[in-house]
């Protein structure tokens, strides 16, 4: 049961992870952490610059508040800190359900159960996140102010 969850995780992400999601459905004896397996594909990706994500308190408070979203929140933070985008077309290559929101960039993370709510600036390649929130939350509107 955990390895289906593990490899609907992984079918969110970009094509380059797709490998990785085939690892884990095919050899299920390899799998001793959810995100050990990620991180290890996400370490030969290969990009000219990193995107510098402020801050990761959030995520750490996030993951606090809802101890089922660690995992989800930790690959998202390793997968976005080795990333170069130049814009929210780079980002969907990424994360294809990244939106943009007016002058934010709103991630779903753990199958849409999740927002993540970030500015990104392009030029200066840093992220800030704003708000990690739940759906119910996130369809309140608040966030927006």
């Amino acid at each position: 049961m955990a390895l289906r969850r593990v490899s609907k995780e992984l079918s969110h992400f970009s094509p380059e992870l797709q490998t990785v999601r085939h690892v884990v459905e095919d050899s299920p004896e390899k799998l001793f952490a959810k995100c050990e397996i990620v991180v290890d594909s996400v370490r030969k990706m290969r990009t000219s610059c990193s995107v510098h994500v402020i801050s990761r308190k959030k995520l750490l408070d996030a993951a606090t508040q809802h101890g089922d979203l660690s995992c989800a929140l930790d690959i998202w933070y390793r997968l976005t800190k080795r990333a170069d985008w130049r814009s929210l077309e780079d980002v969907r290559r990424t994360f294809p359900s990244a939106d943009g929101v007016g002058d934010f960039t709103v991630f779903n993370i753990k199958g849409n159960s999740y927002r993540l709510i970030a500015e990104i600036n392009y030029r200066t390649g840093r992220l800030y996140i704003r708000h990690v929130l739940t759906h119910a939350e996130y369809d309140k509107g608040g966030w927006r102010q």
